[in-house]
């Protein structure tokens, strides 16, 4: 391929994590806190081509049991 190149990341749905400047806040900001909580779930659960208001209850689940799994 050239030119663009199919990634791994983009096949599972990932977002690019922006760099931080800084170690205390910087992880902890929209920009960074979200692509970051979104590459943490499940690759399935990403890569769904559902409604969004099919897709809520099942990131709830998700959370759900993520949460009380643990």
């Amino acid at each position: 391929m050239h030119g663009s190149q199919r990634l791994r990341s983009a096949a599972h749905g990932n977002l690019a994590v922006p760099p931080t400047r800084t170690v205390c806040m910087g992880p902890l900001s929209f920009a960074v806190f979200g692509p970051t909580l979104w590459n943490s779930l499940q690759v399935e659960l990403k890569t769904m081509q559902i409604p969004l208001e099919s897709f809520k209850p099942k990131l709830k689940t998700y959370i759900f049991t993520k949460a009380y799994d643990q």
